[in-house]
């Protein structure tokens, strides 16, 4: 007995109709799932900005202990950059032949926002103020790096004692900053 030809082409593959339903399928849960995965992005993006600039503070801390100098941190709003360098004539600024500790460019989606607290840059406005640690590892002045994302959402990399070095992460919730779980709260973004 000959098998039916149209049993055999039937089951080796899909109709058009068959496609197109999964197509459409697919296309209703990208459109639903699409915005949620972007804001999704945006977040992490913030977020491995931060952290980098907090991984960049602290390295330079370690750097003025290690060389015994001034390894200053510095950001750049025109470039977008955050550049940590050995300060080896101690003027506070990054001059040809001073050694980078590391630089970290930030996505364009980023803003880089200025600086609070810190020592003043020896130009003066409009740059903004500048970590300067020192090689017990302490920092001339508390401060913090600010980056904020399209959609509002702040964090900052603060030095948060002049000997202790200590950096942390914070969020701009409503008027202050604070860490993950300060006062009972959870970040909240938008």
């Amino acid at each position: 007995m000959k098998p039916n030809p149209r049993a055999t082409r039937r089951a080796a593959g899909f109709t058009l109709i068959e496609l197109l339903v999964v197509i459409g399928i697919m296309s209703v849960i990208a459109l639903l799932g699409g915005p949620k995965f972007y804001r999704l992005i945006q977040h992490w993006k913030l977020m491995s900005a931060a952290q980098q600039t907090q991984m960049l503070l602290r390295l330079a801390r370690l750097e003025a202990i290690k060389t015994t100098g001034t390894t200053v941190v510095l950001i750049d709003t025109t470039s977008r950059t955050v550049t940590a360098f050995d300060d080896l004539n101690a003027n506070l600024r990054y001059d040809a032949g001073e050694p980078q500790v590391a630089v970290y460019t930030l996505d364009k989606n980023l803003t880089l926002g200025t600086a609070s607290g810190f020592t003043p840059d020896p130009r003066g406005a409009p740059y903004p103020p500048l970590a300067v640690f020192n090689s017990s590892g302490a920092v001339s002045a508390v401060g913090a790096f600010r980056i904020a994302n399209s959609r509002g959402d702040q964090l900052e990399a603060r030095v948060m004692s002049t000997n202790g070095g200590i950096v942390k992460l914070r969020k701009l919730q409503g008027a202050t900053y604070i860490e993950p779980g300060e006062g009972g709260q959870q970040w909240t973004w938008n």
